[in-house]
């Protein structure tokens, strides 16, 4: 204590002014900001591979083991020069399809990043055929930028899934299937709707920009013909994944189920759906998880990993960028970009690690 005086000559102690816990405060505040803004650009330029494993009781043995790696919701994100860090991740990843799940062009509609992640994922050391589907921010349908991705992502070996295609393994067969073609238990009505639609405007005539829309007509019209060709090929010990840009939910699931029940031999034979689009929740608390996402409120649960829905088995990747419906600006919070490895298997595991 140190000694003062008053105005009357009589000495008082006085405190000695110490170190204020506001101004600890003061200091701690913009400390953490600035850790969490280190870890947060740390965090969203690195990519990490999370493992699902689904379960298939009635997997064939020549199946056992089959893996897909999915890439979703890249946003036009660059993870490195070319996407290094993807690419040093494929190299060592072996697996037996790369399927893209849409939303790759970012806001700014550059395509560059969305192809430099097709030949990053060329670089798996199966040599594995790749599979794209548009998401819902890509070019739509009737866009003349929809030819450009289009022709840039086959010049890159990479193979549109417009229809049921078959990946033959030893003496087994899996089937992919876009959700764009769970129509109805016959894609031939939605044929004679394309059809008509083309007759229509080739008889009318077209100008460059009507010419866009037939070419697009065209090409949904010849997938809907592959389409009904194919599912009649599809037997009940075939593995069958429908591989969709946005998860399946209870109400589509529940409309597939009674297509199923009804007799329909094509969806009764689908063992699991492969969808990305919610990026994890892009922004999450620790140990709580996604703090909101539109149309499914706050802190969801199944919006990424393995989970049932109305009997289908269904894996949601946390994705690599943002969401096209996301309310937060563009980076995430705790919540690391990944790949998603999806093994199918006959032994009773669901599990989700990294």
């Amino acid at each position: 204590m140190a000694r003062s005086y008053n105005q009357r000559g009589i000495y008082q102690q006085r405190r000695e002014r110490g170190f204020s816990p506001r101004w600890l405060i003061l200091f701690l505040i913009p400390a953490i900001l600035v850790c969490l803004t280190a870890y947060t650009v740390y965090d969203n330029g690195r990519v990490m591979l999370t493992t699902v494993r689904v379960t298939v009781s009635s997997l064939p043995a020549a199946l056992e083991g089959f893996t897909i790696l999915q890439a979703s919701d890249l946003a036009g994100a660059r993870f490195g020069p070319s996407q290094r860090v993807i690419r040093d991740l494929a190299e060592k990843t072996n697996c037996d399809a790369v399927v893209i799940t849409g939303d790759f062009i970012g806001p700014d509609g550059d395509t560059q990043p969305f192809f430099e992640l097709i030949d990053a994922l060329s670089r798996n050391t199966s040599s594995a055929p790749i599979y794209i589907i548009p998401g819902d921010a890509d070019p739509a349908p009737d866009s003349e930028k929809l030819n450009d991705w289009l022709t840039g992502a086959r010049q890159r070996g990479a193979r549109i899934l417009d229809s049921t295609t078959s990946l033959a393994k030893r003496d087994a067969t899996v089937w992919l299937t876009p959700e764009s073609m769970l129509l109805e238990p016959d894609p031939a009505d939605a044929l004679s709707v394309y059809q008509a639609e083309i007759a229509d405007m080739r008889a009318r005539g077209y100008d460059r920009s009507t010419r866009v829309v037939l070419e697009n007509a065209q090409r949904t019209a010849d997938a809907l013909e592959r389409e009904m060709v194919v599912r009649g090929q599809i037997q009940s010990d075939d593995l069958h994944i429908v591989i969709s840009h946005r998860p399946v939910d209870d109400a589509r699931a529940a409309l597939l189920n009674s297509w199923a029940l009804s007799g329909d031999v094509f969806y009764r034979s689908i063992d699991a759906f492969v969808a990305g689009h919610l990026a994890g929740g892009q922004w999450r608390l620790p140990y709580l998880g996604a703090i909101y996402v539109p149309g499914r409120g706050f802190f969801p649960n199944n919006i990424e990993g393995f989970a049932y829905v109305d009997g289908y088995a269904q894996v949601i990747s946390g994705g690599l960028g943002r969401s096209s419906d996301t309310p937060y600006p563009w980076f995430r919070l705790f919540n690391s970009p990944e790949l998603t490895r999806i093994v199918f298997t006959r032994a009773l595991v669901q599990t989700l690690q990294p």
